[in-house]
């Protein structure tokens, strides 16, 4: 004859059968003698004969029985796992998402994984308006914000473009060859800023006059060519007066009145009334 141990109370003393319950279809039923206690020891064991559902939770049902909990598991090092028999970690959930909502906040936090696109989600799990994810420090100060315009800050404040920083940025070199697919990017070669127009990698000059991004030919003569105008801080000399050609790619610029008052020497110094034309390419 086997044994079971069957519990039939939540009460402070619990009382178990010693034999299993026997009712006879005649004559006098004879029921055993209940054997009850109190427990002392919340931390001593109570092995229970049945199937085989190790590291599952027993749950009361709140009417008349305490059942196995098969969706929540704790394994012998600590580990909690919901929705998987085998935790990972410390809390591993698995199957559909995890609702994360702190007291007397409006919005609940949802995270789930897509293993077969892998991509790990973060978003609102609740609220009438989609709100602006934080990355904060311990005081609760912002280092990074993804607005739900979909603008990227990063820093303290709120992002008036589609990455707005509050900082310097770095730019490191880019190996990959100029193309459709990244036109528009900027790298640093070690010596020079490029950008890629889409299908050759161009390289940026500060020019002295426009203070942009470019590139600056002097128009001496009707032909064009790169002088040092770092001389002096100032133009060379003998502007030319008139238009002249510039080579493909540059659009060609009148600047007049360069430098008036200057206290360039003559040789580079362009008077009252002259115009310089020059090439650029931005």
């Amino acid at each position: 004859m086997h044994r079971t141990i069957q519990i039939f109370s939540l009460a402070a003393t619990i009382a178990l059968l010693s034999s299993p319950l026997m009712a006879a279809s005649t004559g006098i039923q004879m029921l055993p003698p209940v054997q009850s206690g109190t427990a002392t020891d919340p931390c001593k064991s109570l092995n229970i004969l049945g199937e085989s559902e190790g590291n599952k939770l027993l749950t009361w049902d709140g009417a008349t029985s305490i059942k196995c909990n098969k969706n929540v598991v704790v394994d012998t090092s600590g580990n909690v796992g919901v929705g998987t028999t085998v935790p990972w970690g410390r809390l591993h959930v698995s199957g559909g998402r995890t609702f994360l909502q702190a007291a007397n906040e409006p919005y609940g936090l949802g995270v789930s994984y897509n293993a077969g696109g892998g991509m790990v989600y973060f978003g609102a799990a609740s609220g009438i308006t989609t709100p602006d994810a934080i990355i904060s420090n311990s005081y609760g100060s912002a280092l990074a914000r993804f607005a739900n315009n979909g603008n990227v800050s990063i820093g303290s404040h709120t992002a008036a473009a589609k990455l707005d920083v509050a900082g310097a940025v770095k730019i490191s070199a880019d190996s990959a060859a100029c193309s459709a697919t990244n036109a528009g990017t900027i790298r640093w070669t070690g010596a020079v800023f490029q950008g890629c127009n889409g299908a050759e990698w161009k390289e940026f000059h500060t020019g002295p006059q426009y203070g942009g991004i470019y590139q600056t030919y002097l128009c001496a003569g009707g032909v064009y060519h790169n002088p040092d105008i770092s001389v002096g801080g100032c133009r060379l000399g003998n502007p030319m007066t008139g238009a002249c050609n510039c080579p493909a790619g540059f659009t060609r610029q009148r600047i007049e009145d360069f430098n008036i008052g200057s206290t360039c020497p003559q040789p580079y110094y362009e008077g009252k009334g002259m115009a310089l034309w020059v090439c650029t390419k931005h």
